[in-house]
């Protein structure tokens, strides 16, 4: 049952191989009318993983989502669950054979339901159905509160909810569609944690659509980036972070200054040391993230014309005036808080460069 964790649970999943393929998706693609939603999605998501899709609105994530809950079909590709194919161009499982729980973006409790009674909804009745509403009750921190009424609950308890309702019948795998935007702000980091660590318990495979890279990078064991209805990268969170395979990539997760600069001689000229440029480009562009600048006492000249105080860091905007450049540099929130002024400024590590074509943007 699902309070016994599973043997992976033990296990790094981010590093494994040995683990069952849980989720293989290969040259998946959608039309929806006019429109390739998914194109060539190639992917696999290893049993006992929480993997997050990630990406902005139109990139075709909630497609992919919807493609492995079974309610679209492909045009071109397959799809299979834990060995067994389920979808294709000619051939397509119906969601309900798929064993795969549902969680929903406005979780889509019955409001005229207690507690118990929407998770028990996709239950069969059996002796064994009040003791699994329990259990799951239990799991996800809901234990006692079975008679009470939807409308009573917060945001993160009916969250909880539509995670036990999903997790009751034993799925193979969980989706979860947008699961925490509809929550406040101040919720929402509370709330990741809490399904991260049922989900890790109950020892489920999980894949989460979201469009946030916060949510996405803090909760996955490994991420997926979609772009225009392709995956342009996958890895753990620090992977795509810190050595992201795109330029879209780059500008999506996280704060990036993006500079475009010309190669002359297989190196490009960068203002804190030339770097080797990718092979047979004409132009580059360097990924420096703002954190990855520091102050220090010997190092490029700049002159800091704002700065942005957040209480735990800041951001300083930093003119290179020889350089014709504007940085963004994140610093401690104690340094420099007398405002603008001179600065100068070194790199903690070398910068990423990418080609400056947006279709061979790749390390």
């Amino acid at each position: 049952m699902w309070l016994s964790p599973p043997r992976c649970n033990h296990r790094n999943v981010s590093n494994s191989v040995d683990l069952p393929v849980a989720v293989s998706a290969d040259g998946l693609a959608c039309r929806l009318g006019n429109v390739e939603a998914v194109r060539d999605l190639t992917l696999q998501v290893m049993e006992g993983e929480l993997f997050a899709i990630l990406g902005p609105s139109g990139s075709g994530k909630t497609t992919a989502l919807r493609l492995i809950a079974g309610f679209e079909a492909p045009t071109a590709g397959t799809l299979s669950l834990f060995g067994e194919e389920v979808a294709s161009a000619s051939h397509m499982v119906p969601p309900e054979k798929r064993r795969v729980g549902m969680v929903f973006q406005d979780y889509a409790l019955f409001p005229h339901l207690r507690v118990a009674e929407n998770v028990a909804y996709g239950l069969p009745r059996s002796a064994d159905r009040d003791a699994r509403v329990r259990e799951v009750l239990e799991l996800t921190r809901l234990g006692g509160m079975g008679d009470r009424d939807i409308h009573q609950l917060s945001g993160g308890e009916q969250q909880r909810v539509a995670l036990a309702r999903a997790l009751a019948p034993e799925p193979r795998i969980i989706l979860l569609d947008e699961p925490f935007s509809n929550l406040d702000q101040s919720l929402r980091a509370h709330v990741r944690a809490e399904v991260r660590e049922i989900l890790k318990h109950a020892g489920a495979t999980a894949i989460l659509v979201t469009h946030d890279q916060e949510e996405a990078l803090s909760i996955a064991d490994r991420v997926a980036f979609m772009w225009g209805g392709r995956v342009e990268q996958v890895g753990t969170p620090d992977e795509v972070y810190s050595r992201p395979a795109t330029l879209h990539t780059a500008e999506f997760i996280g704060d990036a200054n993006v500079l475009h600069l010309p190669v002359e001689d297989g190196r490009v000229a960068f203002p804190f040391g030339d770097l080797p440029a990718p092979e047979g480009a004409r132009q580059a562009v360097v990924i420096v993230r703002p954190e990855d600048l520091q102050i220090q006492p010997a190092g490029v000249y700049g002159h800091v014309v704002a700065r942005e105080y957040y209480g735990h860091d800041q951001v300083l905007h930093v003119r290179l005036e020889e350089f014709g450049l504007l940085l963004r540099v994140r610093v401690a929130a104690h340094e420099r808080l007398g405002g603008v002024g001179p600065i100068t400024l070194g790199l903690r590590v070398t910068p990423l460069v990418l080609r400056a074509d947006a279709e061979e943007a790749r390390a």
